[in-house]
């Protein structure tokens, strides 16, 4: 500390206002452990991290530009293109061509759930609104506690159904989505 500012200090005259930046965003531990990075590869998840961190914390929308997202990432912006792509097919990105501002994007949170003995069950997904996120998944853990399904109308469950049939000694998988309260042609997210 300066002698200056300790006489300052000394003399009560005020700090000047500082600011700390703190504000953080969630990775979900499953999307990371079941290979998720591996899949859509290091630098579509660096792009995604990149992404997820400009998100608005009340309205789940991102705005970075194609040159912002390159320089946090260390990649040409042809490379953040080919990204966003995989990210887009993924289904972890939502990209929207704004008039005059670029793309806005969101982030599609998928989280997975599995029975006690690890089996998976259903997949949720919903955009990723920082601020939701808690509520997102409170919905989540009444459903896996219940059995009903979410009253949050914005969240999408992919029920994955193991059909086991004897006759044939087949194993098959069926997948069955349901939305929250609304009809599924009117997610509501």
């Amino acid at each position: 500390m300066s002698d200056d500012r300790a006489k300052d200090i000394e003399n009560g005259v005020p700090w000047e206002q500082k600011s700390v930046k703190h504000q953080w965003f969630h990775i979900v531990r499953e999307q990371v452990q079941s290979g998720e990075i591996a899949r859509v590869g290091v630098t579509a998840w660096a792009v995604y991290c990149a992404v997820k961190s400009h998100t608005g914390l009340e309205t789940g929308q991102a705005f970075p530009s194609n040159a912002r997202l390159a320089e946090l990432v260390g990649v040409s912006m042809d490379t953040v293109q080919r990204a966003l792509k995989k990210l887009v097919e993924a289904g972890l990105v939502n990209a929207d061509k704004q008039r005059g501002r670029g793309s806005s994007y969101s982030v599609t949170e998928k989280i997975s759930m599995a029975d006690d003995k690890g089996e998976p069950w259903a997949t949720a997904e919903r955009k990723y609104v920082p601020l939701q996120f808690t509520n997102f998944v409170a919905e989540l853990q009444r459903l896996a506690a219940t059995g009903n399904l979410p009253t949050d109308k914005g969240i999408t469950i992919n029920l994955t159904v193991n059909v086991q049939n004897n006759a044939m000694g087949d194993n098959s998988t069926a997948n069955q989505n349901f939305y929250g309260s609304v009809p599924p042609d009117k997610p509501d997210v």
